[in-house]
């Protein structure tokens, strides 16, 4: 664990946030039989998981997107 300085105060923490974001998600996809709890669990175990606990979201597009950074994964988010 390691603690990070927020710009604002908020209820809750962000990791939590971001778990409680994935969990919702997951037990929809359970709930819509799209995949089972086992898939859910192996998608996360062997999907992004693991990338996660090297580099976070944004610095993964951003070196997936080469030279363009994360213009190149999503052509919306390039500035205007």
């Amino acid at each position: 664990m390691m603690p990070l300085r927020l710009r604002r105060e908020m209820d809750a923490h962000v990791a939590d946030r971001f778990l409680e974001a994935v969990w919702r998600e997951a037990l929809w996809l359970v709930k819509d039989d799209i995949a089972t709890t086992q898939e859910v669990d192996d998608v996360i175990r062997f999907g992004f998981g693991i990338r996660w606990a090297q580099m976070g979201l944004f610095e993964t597009y951003r070196i997936a997107g080469g030279e363009a950074g994360m213009a190149h994964s999503w052509p919306s988010s390039a500035p205007a």
